[in-house]
């Protein structure tokens, strides 16, 4: 957690980790930038480093949770959007796009869709439109892996934060923390434009300056052709491939990805 010390970030993580007894440090920028390069902070922010942090893979987290509940008898009906639920004589109707279910108790986790399917003015949720990045740095790339960098979130100015996760292979991820603009789940804005890049290129150039580079598109997808050693595998490649683009869940295929030419360079 990176900012001024009395900013909302520093001092709120430090008061955190104070009542909680969590392992913790305080770092000047100098310190910063001697243990990790990668980052070029000004002399006024100070860091807490949480060496206990870090982050989950959420699409590995889902199929995990969804497999564990199968297993212990749980039915998962996945594609089928809720529609509409009642309270009917002392049971429950949930309709969806392709049945109707009836039960005694009802847990309501709708997410995005929480506002239309609650319908419920006394409750005030609102859905935010979120934008994520993807960068290749431009430079000194071994920097920005994870055994190099940490997560962190930066408070830019006063209550406003930007956040940045190093690059595990997909590239550096990084993105602007709430300030975007209030919509909803089906009516999302999801064309990215130059805006929406030039705000989070700008805070990754003036704090990470290395990491900057230009901007991944997610429906370009670069495979090389692995000589003739690796014609063997064609089929299962093109089959990955394919997935990927049309956003089937693979198998993890990190160790085929080009960052492992990094760390050899390295």
């Amino acid at each position: 957690m990176i900012g001024r010390r009395d900013g909302v970030l520093v001092a709120g993580a430090l008061r955190s980790a104070q009542e909680h007894h969590l392992a913790h440090e305080m770092l000047t920028a100098d310190a910063v930038h001697s243990r990790f390069p990668g980052f070029a902070l000004p002399d006024d922010m100070m860091a807490f480093f949480e060496p206990r942090a870090g982050v989950l893979d959420p699409e590995g987290c889902v199929d995990a949770h969804l497999r564990l509940a199968e297993a212990g008898g749980a039915e998962v009906h996945t594609s089928e959007p809720v529609e509409e639920w009642r309270y009917d004589r002392g049971r429950i109707r949930v309709v969806t796009a392709k049945s109707e279910y009836d039960a005694a108790r009802l847990a309501f986790c709708a997410g995005a869709w929480t506002p239309e399917l609650l319908d419920d003015e006394a409750v005030d949720l609102h859905v935010e439109r979120q934008v994520m990045h993807w960068f290749t740095p431009a430079r000194d790339a071994e920097l920005f892996t994870p055994a190099n960098c940490p997560i962190a979130m930066i408070e830019y100015a006063p209550d406003r934060v930007f956040y940045f996760v190093p690059d595990s292979g997909d590239g550096v991820k990084a993105a602007i923390h709430h300030e975007g603009e209030t919509t909803t789940a089906d009516a999302v804005r999801r064309q990215v434009d130059d805006e929406d890049v030039g705000r989070v290129s700008r805070l990754l150039a003036t704090y990470l300056p290395g990491a900057a580079g230009p901007r991944r598109r997610e429906d370009v997808l670069i495979v090389s052709a692995c000589s003739g050693h690796g014609f063997k595998f064609a089929s299962a490649i093109g089959e990955a491939v394919a997935d990927l683009l049309m956003k089937v869940d693979r198998p993890d295929l990190l160790p085929f990805g080009r960052q492992r030419l990094v760390s050899q360079k390295a």
